[in-house]
């Protein structure tokens, strides 16, 4: 697990994926815990991850797209008030709207998001 994650999402924080693509990254994600844990029961495999130390793929993809970004604003590389980064702008703030944040968030804030989500 700790070869593959990295490899897996190498560069996806740079761009914005959608539900599909999410989908089925999550689902080669989540098939190291299937068989790891021998269960397909997906509440169960998000169970195995939290006590595991790890977040479900999309928290996990959101978590480093939020630090992306966040990084190219607070260096000036992207910025709100032009047209070509309003896409970026906008997946910025609607994250920090998502996890409740201002600024940069340490992964404790989105281990709390997925622990909330599995109650």
């Amino acid at each position: 697990m700790s070869q593959a994650v990295p490899h897996l999402t190498y560069g996806l924080n740079t761009v914005k994926l959608c539900k599909t693509e999410i989908d089925n990254l999550s689902f080669a994600y989540n098939s190291v815990f299937f068989k790891l844990f021998k269960t397909n029961d997906v509440n169960v495999i998000n169970n195995c991850q939290f006590y595991s130390g790890y977040l479900s793929f999309s928290i996990l993809y959101d978590y480093h797209r939020l630090q992306f970004l966040q990084k190219l604003f607070d260096t000036k590389f992207v910025t709100e008030r032009s047209s070509v980064d309003l896409h970026d702008y906008l997946d910025l703030n609607a994250l920090r709207v998502k996890y409740r944040v201002q600024h940069v968030a340490n992964k404790q804030l989105f281990f709390k998001y997925f622990f909330d989500s599995l109650i």
